[in-house]
Formats: C-alpha cells, sequence, structure tokens
C-alpha cells in the first residue's frame, strides 16, 4: 500500500514535497542524515540542538498538506496517528526493547530512533475524510479516533513496561 504523504526538506525550507511514506522512510534510514543526527545526540545545549533540527526533514505522516504547511479544507487524512516517546521523560527506557515489541503490532506501520534518542512510531488506522466533509468535522472525528488509538496503544504492554510517563506518549501531531 502507498500512503502519499507532505514532507519539507528541512524546517528551513518552505516548500512543501508530495510523496510517499517509503520516501521519508528511505530518506531516514540513508546515511545523509547520520552525521547531522550524531551531532544533534551529542550536543547538550538546547538551542544549539534546536537549530540545529531545523536542517533535519520534517515530515507530516498523518495529513498531505496543499496549502502552504496549514491546516485547510484540501488537507487529506492518510489515517496515519504519529507518537513519540521522549527519551528525557523516560531515562529509566530500554529503547532498543520498547522498539522490538512495539513494531511486532501489525498497525504499527513504522518506529525509528528520533534525533534525540526517543522513539516515533506510526499507527496506521482507518481514519478518513468523508466527502464534503470541512475542515471543523475532520478535526472532530480525528480528536475522538485519536483518543481511540491513545487509549489502545496504551493498552499494549510494551507501553505500560517501559515508559515511566504515559502521558508523553500521547502527543497529539495533527491538532
Amino acid at each position: 500500500m502507498t500512503i502519499k504523504i507532505t514532507r519539507l526538506k528541512a524546517l528551513k525550507d518552505r516548500n512543501l514535497i508530495q510523496g510517499t511514506l517509503d520516501d521519508i522512510i528511505d530518506i531516514i534510514k540513508s546515511d545523509q542524515l547520520k552525521d547531522l543526527t550524531n551531532t544533534i545526540r551529542n550536543e547538550t545545549d538546547i538551542t544549539t540542538i534546536k537549530e540545529l533540527k531545523r536542517g533535519l526533514p520534517l515530515f507530516f505522516p498523518t495529513i498531505q498538506c496543499f496549502d502552504k504547511n496549514k491546516l485547510s479544507d484540501t488537507n487529506v487524512p492518510t489515517g496515519i496517528i504519529q507518537f513519540d516517546v521522549d527519551l528525557k521523560d523516560n531515562l529509566e527506557t530500554d529503547f532498543d526493547i520498547l522498539k522490538a515489541e512495539i513494531t511486532s503490532i501489525p498497525e504499527v506501520i513504522y518506529a525509528f530512533t528520533s534525533p534525540q534518542g526517543g522513539l516515533k512510531l506510526g499507527v496506521l488506522t482507518d481514519f478518513h475524510k468523508h466527502d464534503g466533509e470541512d475542515l471543523s468535522v475532520m478535526k472532530d472525528r480525528y480528536k475522538k479516533a485519536y483518543d481511540i488509538v491513545v487509549a489502545e496503544v496504551l493498552s499494549v504492554d510494551a507501553i505500560r513496561t517501559h515508559c515511566s510517563d504515559q502521558s508523553v506518549l500521547a502527543e497529539n501531531t495533527l491538532f
């Protein structure tokens, strides 16, 4: 299945690029970001980290944007709901074990180590935009779908066992 997403070459670049989830996974796995990612992981100054991260690609796994990187009635949801498990909030977590357990869940279509050592994961749902549905209705339905997925993800033993603060998991990345 091909999932179309929108991305930016970097946060500094405001030109939307239409592509697929496979495209961004290939970029994440490639060597082209390795040096920058290692620099971010080794940096301790928060201001420097934020500036360095502005050079990383930015992708929108939950929606396709067509209108200048902002929410509009032209956005199309992908069905993916993304979660972030931050290292700084889960210092006792063995992220290698967590990633292995999370990726065994069939609905998890990607999981990767974030630049600061946490875990980003995407759960594929059947959420979509109905014909003629405006943004406000879609946002309301998305929030309900998101709450359902959060409850399901938090019910997984791997999350309960490995994350010291489960509230950091539930990061709503669309609205």
